[in-house]
């Protein structure tokens, strides 16, 4: 076992048996503890939970890392910790105080051992201690036993220790997490993070249903430092993490399809269809016309959005709908990824337009020299690549690796709009999951499922003292109520709110009087997952696994919505692409059912492109968060923008800004700029100056 450097104190929570009293199971405590080997431990402990505080008797105590143990203990084993902390702790009884529990890491799992297959009892935290409470049959009051074991130096002042609460626990909040965490630790400073995550189900929304799609500069040049930022580290954290096998991450290349080019079926044989002349690809598009609609704009929602209503006697749905007169549909509002797509095409034909007309307008015989270097220079080319293709097969190969061979359709037909050097792929999910894995063997601490409820401080008469957090454990019945099962607090020196289209909810919850919430609204949108016998590459994990790139497809569809299809290194295709910017926020995103309607008119799409013998894995619908400007808001609050309150100040000491911050609205880029969100937001916590200029992204 290492010795302790610095102040630490161990826990084990237990709890005698239900039928036993309090005095009896302190008994064979005792007894135990004098030499008593025959009493088993389970007469000692019903159940039993380590925990840990690095602020000596002052600290509140949570779940310590695997590696935390193993240093302190010279093992992680749960009953050998307990063991050492029984026989070397001192016993403190005390009168529990509140109901509510410690949050464990379910997605892992903690260290809470029930040897009688029992759930631990309640845990109570209050004054700084933690306690578990038992009710005692013979008595009328509830009994706690902590079993302590500290380290002999004293205790850090705890001003030293800054305290951080991310509430939300998808991309955004995980990679804040994340990043804060390694700055941390690379500094050498204790900083304590909780992340709050209120969904039973983790990643249930955008974070774990998007595309994955990432891209290095489509963006416009307020959002580019952002984007060129995070898509690098996307790239750097793969290298470091073997991120092709474990979030599927790979260069991709990026195509735009034209529909009216012919479409081969699975035999490749050529279709004469006249894509553009075809209804709807909707079994119900016979009985519904959208020719000729009339949008009428109104005001919609609190931030101002506007939602279109048709003049039709029967509303066609909204992801029906086609462009307005105005132009103000969502594709070109910043939605979707096509916009982007579009104006990187428009840039290609105008330089290519350009370079014609220049052409065209040189004298005759002007530039003949050039004219016949360039030709030579293509001769030579062309020359080498078929020596290359006669001499390597195998790298001919590969280079046709590049071309979307799985998809249906004619090589005419699809136009690349970029390289494998500036748009990649990844499962937003497995990364996800990633980023909560290495946040929590960091020491940071999930609370799931669990809401922040309020603000207040430490001592109710001094607003100098110590801001703290409760927060409220939570959980479903079933028959879908969420019901409360108990609180506890934690200190609060920084606030993150980066809870996606939930922002401005959970903003006005803690600052009900401020001049404005954060104008954030919800825009839905549906996918599918598919497999498809046409894109079926070897896993990485296989003996030879599949060299190649992913592909990225943009199209058009008649019926007037614009699909995406990205390839994955997982044998999977994802199809989405299919919005609707009025379907209402649900409370709860496991709530959220994609339209029946929406998914067939998707999957016609996938049987089309990529063969009628796909088969769905899955479909979905989540909620991208978007701003009016369609720029996401990353900024750290003023006090005068709060209006007034509880606000979360840091301790003298803590070497850090503390406040309010609030990192979300990022639309369909939302996976693409989450790494780069994270560290810049990390660095405003921690005081620093940020990796990329954000300045025009905290106005609001």
């Amino acid at each position: 076992m290492s010795s302790w450097s610095t102040p630490k104190r161990y826990v084990a929570l237990r709890s005698s048996k239900v039928q036993v009293v309090t005095g009896c199971c302190a008994l064979q405590y005792h007894k135990w503890k004098e030499g008593g080997t025959t009493i088993p431990l389970v007469d000692v402990v019903d159940s039993f939970q380590v925990l840990w505080s690095n602020q000596g008797n002052q600290g509140i105590l949570s779940t310590p890392s695997r590696q935390q143990l193993e240093n302190d203990f010279g093992t992680h084993v749960d009953t050998d910790v307990v063991k050492q902390i029984l026989e070397k702790g001192k016993e403190q009884t005390g009168k529990a105080v509140a109901s509510g529990m410690v949050a464990t890491n379910q997605s892992k799992g903690s260290f809470a051992v029930d040897t009688k297959g029992k759930s631990l009892s309640g845990v109570q935290s209050g004054g700084g201690r933690v306690k578990i409470r038992r009710q005692d049959k013979q008595s009328s009051g509830s009994l706690s036993h902590v079993l302590s074991l500290s380290s002999a130096t004293p205790p850090l002042t705890p001003d030293a220790m800054p305290d951080t609460v991310v509430l939300g626990g998808g991309i955004i909040g995980l990679s804040t997490a994340y990043y804060l965490a390694q700055l941390s630790r690379e500094s050498g400073t204790e900083h304590t993070i909780h992340i709050v995550e209120p969904c039973p189900q983790l990643f249930s929304s955008a974070s774990g249903k998007a595309g994955g799609f990432l891209a290095k500069d489509w963006f416009n040049p307020t959002m580019a430092p952002l984007g060129d930022l995070s898509f690098r580290l996307h790239r750097e954290l793969a290298e470091k993490h073997n991120g092709r096998a474990r979030w599927g991450y790979s260069p991709s290349i990026s195509y735009s399809l034209d529909r009216n080019g012919s479409v081969k079926g699975d035999s490749d044989v050529e279709s004469e269809r006249d894509l553009d002349s075809e209804p709807p690809l909707t079994p119900r598009s016979e009985h519904r016309s959208v020719e000729g609609e009339q949008e009428v704009r109104e005001e919609a929602g609190s931030n101002g959005y506007t939602a279109g209503q048709t003049n039709t006697t029967e509303a066609v749905p909204r992801h029906h709908r086609k462009k307005s007169a105005a132009g103000e549909d969502w594709m070109e509002s910043g939605e979707s990824r096509l916009a982007a797509a579009e104006q990187r095409i428009a840039e290609a034909v105008a330089a290519s337009t350009a370079a014609a007309e220049a052409e065209e307008e040189r004298p005759v015989g002007a530039g003949a020299e050039e004219q016949a270097a360039a030709e030579l220079a293509q001769a030579n080319a062309d020359a080498e690549m078929a020596a290359l293709a006669k001499e390597d097969a195998a790298a001919a190969d590969l280079a046709k690796l590049d071309e979307p061979f799985w998809l249906r359709t004619k090589p005419h037909t699809v136009q690349a709009i970029s390289d494998k050097t500036t748009t990649a792929q990844c499962n937003p999910h497995q990364l996800c999951e990633f980023l909560l894995d290495s946040c929590l063997a960091m020491g940071v601490r999930l609370h799931h499922p669990a809401q922040a409820t309020r603000l207040f401080h430490s001592d109710a008469k001094d607003p100098s003292s110590q801001t703290m957090l409760e927060i409220t454990c939570i959980s479903r019945t079933s028959v879908g109520r969420t019901i409360r099962t108990g609180c506890y607090n934690v200190a609060c020196d920084s606030l993150v709110i980066a809870a996606g289209c939930w922002t401005p909810d959970a903003f006005s919850a803690f600052f009900p009087n401020a001049p404005r919430r954060p104008p954030i609204d919800r825009h839905a949108g549906f996918s599918l997952r598919v497999h498809s016998r046409h894109w079926k590459p070897a896993p990485p994990s296989a003996a030879e696994p599949y060299p190649g790139p992913c592909h990225a497809i943009f199209t058009s569809d008649p019926s007037g919505f614009s699909p995406e299809l990205f390839t994955r290194v997982g044998s999977e295709l994802w199809i989405g692409g299919l919005n609707d910017a009025e379907l209402a926020l649900p409370a709860d995103p496991m709530d959220a059912q994609p339209d029946p309607e929406a998914v067939e008119r998707m999957l016609a799409v996938g049987r089309e492109l990529c063969g009628e013998d796909i088969e769905v894995i899955d479909s979905g619908v989540c909620f991208r968060p978007v701003t009016p400007s369609r720029k996401p808001v990353i900024s750290r609050v003023g006090e005068e923008r709060l209006g007034g309150g509880v606000v979360p100040r840091a301790r003298p000491g803590a070497d850090v800004p503390g406040g309010v911050y609030v990192a979300a609205g990022h639309g369909p880029w939302g996976i693409s700029m989450s790494l780069g969100t994270g560290l810049v937001v990390s660095e405003m916590i921690l005081g620093r100056e940020t990796s990329a200029d954000v300045k025009t992204l905290g106005k609001w």
